[in-house]
């Protein structure tokens, strides 16, 4: 049994436990979850589509989606204050995070209660909603990112370049929201090393970096050397270390930050029983 089996078995017997599933019913909604990145591919049809991910993954960083809303905060942005599918038009609409922030605060949204308290991270939210338009406005359309994309993603010594080129023209984004941003768009050879991704890589000796890069990098390598999807790992540990299955709703214990290497130490002694 290697790590990811480990981490596997370990989300079954917890489906099971804390939620009550059969063991056919807790791989339905493993497997539902490991799997999504088919579905978000498949559910952007077009710029506007991708645009939206860009700023879903630019909220996704730790205690920013609890001020800007999660996907729905971005959906009621798109539909409430940018009111435009056409990119260029939101770059001529908002030539500065002030204003797009001034608009926002005149709309009703989930989160309007924010707004006063947490400016700073609104205004970097705007920023991100601005660059990212930027960004994406100089492609004629979908594929014509896909084939951009493709150019980097499908040979092995560039596709690390990708991400780095969203994160330098994006503001806001750094590697680990660019390749979020990524994975979550139809690219399942990048994970997101993000703190709990770090957390399990280093208590299983996956890497020894501190690097976001290089964490992504030696991750990367780990999938391949296991025949999975770096996608599919990247849930995993990400999944056992915030217990939420959000697309059935589901809550499970998680393992926590001081449980981790404890953890980590019942996985090699199993290991070594024959």
């Amino acid at each position: 049994m290697n790590e990811f089996e480990y981490i596997k078995q370990h989300l079954l017997n917890r489906l099971e436990i804390d939620r009550g599933y059969s063991h056919g019913g807790a791989q339905r909604i493993l497997r539902e979850q490991l799997n999504e990145w088919e579905k978000r591919k498949n559910g952007i049809k077009d710029l506007y589509g991708l645009y939206r991910q860009f700023l879903i993954s630019a909220q996704n960083r730790q205690g920013m989606p609890n001020i800007i809303g999660g996907e729905k905060g971005v959906d009621e942005i798109l539909e409430k204050v940018i009111k435009t599918r056409r990119l260029d038009k939101i770059v001529e609409n908002f030539k500065s995070p002030e204003i797009l922030f001034e608009k926002i605060k005149k709309v009703s949204i989930t989160k309007k209660h924010t707004l006063k308290s947490s400016k700073n991270t609104w205004i970097g939210f705007c920023k991100s909603v601005i660059s990212s338009a930027e960004f994406l406005k100089q492609f004629k359309d979908l594929n014509d990112f896909r084939k951009f994309a493709d150019s980097l993603y499908k040979v092995r010594g560039a596709r690390m370049a990708l991400p780095l080129i969203i994160s330098a023209e994006v503001s806001g984004i750094g590697l680990a929201l660019a390749c979020d941003i990524l994975k979550e768009s139809g690219y399942p050879d990048y994970v997101k090393p993000d703190i709990w991704i770090k957390r399990f890589a280093k208590a299983f000796e996956i890497t020894k970096s501190n690097s976001d890069y290089r964490i992504a990098e030696d991750l990367v390598a780990y999938s391949k050397s296991i025949n999975e999807l770096p996608y599919v790992v990247d849930k995993a540990f990400w999944l056992t270390g915030s217990g939420d299955f959000y697309l059935s709703g589901d809550k499970i214990e998680r393992v926590k930050k001081e449980d981790i290497e404890s953890f980590v130490e019942k996985y090699k002694k199993e290991k070594l029983t024959p």
